[in-house]
């Protein structure tokens, strides 16, 4: 997965392309694909304009953040971007639950909500920052954490659980997505993809690494 583009955002649509927003250069907030994690990165329909991040809603549109903090919608052949409903506020990131509800992280990194395109953002429960988040197939919303927690992925079952920790990469994560197998990718403090390795391959449940970190949290949980 080695190339020279670089990107602050990515996403997955239903048939595993990849979209990336381009970061820094002449790419920069534009919108790149790849058919999958080893095909080369190619520059999608430009529709004007600067995006900082996107995710992809169920009927494989991209939904985007502009700069401004507003939201977009656009397919991959479209030649312009649509503002979406302005029901004031902004988010700096995006994800799509499958039954179409949208996350938004805000200014002070909280997560909100809104059902659809015309809905009032709402804001969540939990208190967690996140950086990131993203959606998996099932359901699980997956969130990078801020500051102390920068590197951390946490995980939700559903809207009204709380966040778990799931697994640590040693900082430096900025954005998320999830591949239709489930595949975990990220994009690193250098604006390259990696994939993040969450589950065994052959199993698929969480890997070793992840439940040591989990034992060790509650060893030192039962210390206290």
């Amino acid at each position: 997965m080695t190339d020279n583009q670089r990107f602050k955002s990515i996403s997955v649509m239903s048939d595993g392309t990849i979209v990336g927003v381009g970061d820094k250069g002449t790419g920069n907030g534009k919108l790149f694909t790849r058919s999958n994690l080893y095909s080369d990165w190619r520059p999608a329909q430009d529709a004007g304009g600067s995006v900082v991040n996107i995710a992809v809603m169920p009927d494989d549109r991209i939904l985007a953040v502009g700069a401004n903090g507003k939201l977009y919608t656009r397919r991959l052949d479209a030649e312009q971007w649509e503002k979406a409903k302005d029901v004031g506020g902004w988010v700096s990131h995006v994800a799509v639950m499958n039954d179409g509800v949208i996350l938004g992280v805000g200014g002070n990194r909280h997560l909100y909500t809104r059902s659809n395109l015309d809905s009032e953002w709402v804001k969540d429960w939990a208190d967690r920052e996140i950086a990131d988040i993203a959606v998996q197939p099932d359901g699980m919303i997956l969130g990078i954490g801020t500051d102390t927690d920068d590197g951390r992925v946490f995980v939700r079952t559903k809207m009204d659980s709380k966040w778990e920790r799931l697994i640590d990469f040693g900082g430096g994560l900025k954005s998320i997505a999830v591949m239709p197998d489930e595949t975990v990718l990220g994009v690193d403090s250098a604006g390259e993809l990696k994939k993040l390795t969450i589950t065994d391959p052959l199993t698929g449940l969480l890997n070793r690494r992840y439940l040591y970190e989990r034992l060790t949290d509650e060893v030192v949980r039962s210390e206290r």
